[in-house]
């Protein structure tokens, strides 16, 4: 649903004009001169009514703090414009569904906005970042990610796909535009996170206090059956296949994951245990999407070499210390950039959200939180 959002009009109300010399006693002219009078006035009254939408044009873009910038910017960063309607979107992929964004003040709006701003203001210096590195996320790895998200709809990459999103409200091209942000995201905090050398006695004590890592988690390898039509998705069940290729000639999406206990969800974990490999549990789901999973393999918790769990414990930590590295980062960043943004149209004092965790495997409903925007940058 498209949200709306405050913007300045200009209304010109046109009353009974006098041309200059004429007073409203001398409407009356001779006929012979009415047409050149008509044309004489139209041409004034245009000329006036451009003079004024241009100063309207002008002011706007003074209000809102962006002299000299395109209509509708409500930030400069290192020169790029960041857009009113980059904004709006990025505030429709958040909100999509939410009746509580149906009830908000116009403070809350103008709070939300901001918040939206802040986030595309950070992906830009995230890209800059990244181009000064010589990094960068490659079109097959965009890609790869859309047919993950698409898949998860039961429709196909490209225009299928654009279709379903434009269903929801969301332009097709700011959608992959939020999506290669985030994998930017992802790349430069995987490459701080790759800076990062706790010291041998911090991690020492990082495995004091957290003794479970001492253990290597339950691992299972199964495959994730879904489609939109649940008779179809039962058939291919009770059929007891579990060669992929036969199960995406059905129709239906087939992944094949490999989770730790730790990775999914407990009562995902407690059926997992109820079957052997090569079983099924059953379907589930609502409306148009519906699926299975089928064990293939699983390996028993067992306990981990030291080494394994110096190196464990020393990711773990890395995970811990990033969102201060990359928040003091973005803090330097911001201080070395030239950033406008609009001081009047949206408050500038909103609190910054917390940085993306590093990539974890994501499933179930998280293709949702892909589609809508996710978590804040």
């Amino acid at each position: 649903m498209k949200k709306s959002f405050p913007a300045l009009a200009l209304l010109l109300t046109v009353g009974a004009y006098c041309l200059p010399g004429c007073s409203p006693a001398e409407e009356s002219a001779p006929e012979s001169g009415g047409a050149a009078l008509l044309e004489e006035a139209k041409s004034w009254l245009t000329d006036r009514g451009e003079r004024l939408l241009n100063s309207a044009r002008d002011e706007i873009r003074r209000v809102v703090g962006l002299d000299g910038a395109a209509p509708g910017t409500l930030a400069v960063v290192n020169g790029h414009a960041v857009s009113l309607r980059q904004v709006e979107a990025l505030y429709d992929m958040r909100t999509a569904g939410s009746e509580a964004a149906q009830a908000l003040s116009l403070d809350e709006l103008r709070a939300d906005y901001a918040s939206c701003l802040w986030t595309l203001v950070a992906q830009r210096l995230v890209h800059e970042e990244l181009e000064r590195r010589g990094l960068a996320v490659s079109e097959a790895e965009r890609l790869r990610e859309e047919r993950r998200v698409s898949a998860g709809y039961g429709v196909e990459p490209g225009a299928e796909f654009d279709a379903f999103v434009r269903d929801e409200g969301i332009d097709p091209a700011l959608w992959r535009e939020q999506m290669s942000a985030r994998l930017e995201l992802e790349l430069w905090q995987t490459t701080l996170a790759a800076g990062i050398s706790p010291s041998p006695e911090d991690v020492s004590a990082f495995m004091r206090e957290h003794p479970e890592l001492a253990e290597e988690p339950a691992r299972y390898t199964y495959l994730s059956v879904s489609g939109p039509v649940k008779a179809r998705v039962d058939a291919a069940r009770n059929g007891g296949k579990s060669d992929p290729a036969a199960l995406e000639k059905q129709g239906l999406t087939v992944e094949r994951l490999e989770d730790t206990a730790a990775d999914l969800p407990p009562s995902l974990v407690a059926a997992l245990e109820e079957i052997r490999p090569g079983q099924s549990l059953p379907v589930q789901g609502e409306g148009e999407q519906w699926g299975y999973v089928i064990l293939l393999e699983k390996e028993e918790a067992h306990p981990k070499r030291a080494l394994e769990v110096f190196a464990c414990a020393q990711e773990a930590l890395r995970r811990e210390l990033l969102p201060a590295l990359y928040d003091a980062w973005l803090d330097e960043a911001v201080k070395n950039s030239r950033i406008r943004i609009s001081p009047h149209l949206l408050p500038r004092n909103v609190p910054r959200p917390a940085p993306r965790p590093l990539p974890e495997p994501e499933h179930g409903n998280d293709d949702e939180n892909a589609l809508m925007g996710g978590q804040d940058e």
